[in-house]
This record gives structure tokens, C-alpha cells and sequence, in this order.
């Protein structure tokens, strides 16, 4: 929360979190982690970690929003275990 200057107004300052985690959906239940990881081993940026959660859902977190967006684009036309 801020103050204004003549102190009589608060202002909310909210800051929208960072996007940072892409989202792998309908992913073989027998797929290892090391099958994800081997999706990004030529990019030009670093995958922090891959975890299986619910489902047939994986969860790809990088270090910023611009290594997400460059992560889907490095996706496309990726097959798993291609």
C-alpha cells in the first residue's frame, strides 16, 4: 500500500507474479522426467525444474516470463520421445 503525498489517500500497489512455469497437458503417465528435460536440451535458456502433478500434467518452471514464452515457441513442433 502506498500513501499519496499529502498523506489523505492510500493507493494498492499490486504487482502481477512473474509467468514462469509452462504447462505440459495429456503427457504419457510412463513419460520420466529425464523425457521432458531431453524436450529443452537445445534451447538457448535453462529449465529450473519438471515435475509431474494430477493427471497427465507437467509442470516446467524457468528462471523469467521471457524463458516461458521462449519455451512454448522452442515446443512447437516437438514430439515427446521424438
Amino acid at each position: 500500500v502506498e500513501i499519496s503525498e499529502d498523506r489523505t489517500m492510500l493507493k494498492g500497489s499490486f504487482k502481477r507474479p512473474a509467468r514462469t512455469t509452462v504447462i505440459l497437458r495429456d503427457v504419457p503417465e510412463d513419460t520420466a522426467e529425464e523425457d521432458v528435460l531431453a524436450l529443452f536440451t537445445d534451447a538457448e535458456f535453462t529449465v529450473v525444474s519438471a515435475r509431474s502433478d494430477v493427471g497427465q500434467t507437467w509442470f516446467v518452471q524457468l528462471d523469467n516470463e521471457e524463458d516461458a514464452r521462449n519455451a512454448v515457441l522452442h515446443l512447437l513442433g516437438k514430439t515427446l520421445r521424438g
